[in-house]
């Protein structure tokens, strides 16, 4: 969704997605607290549904933002030409420690 907007209207567009989904994730969080507070015996069930919403708002905010700034701080996406040194993988980082 964030690619889309990013691709219509820039980055602007993203960040101010970024923000919605921001918004949206404590708008439910306040929302478990009254549920939490006003119900004499909240369910189960109840509070996972609020926890399952605020983690898709999460998420998609953090999608969200790691476009916006792959984007904005030139991600090989963007500029193919820009090039990272291979990170060194594990099994080879032992072997330097074992010898």
């Amino acid at each position: 969704m964030a690619d889309i907007l990013y691709k219509r209207w820039g980055v602007k567009s993203k960040v101010y997605f970024t923000l919605l989904l921001g918004v949206g994730q404590g708008v439910f969080s306040i929302a478990m607290g009254f549920y939490v507070q006003k119900t004499s015996d909240p369910s189960l069930a109840g509070i996972m549904i609020f926890i399952v919403i605020q983690a898709f708002f999460n998420e998609m905010a953090n999608g969200a933002n790691y476009g916006a700034s792959s984007r904005t701080w030139g991600a090989p996406s963007v500029w193919p030409s820009l090039t990272f040194p291979p990170i060194p993988s594990l099994s080879s980082a032992l072997v330097c420690v074992q010898s």
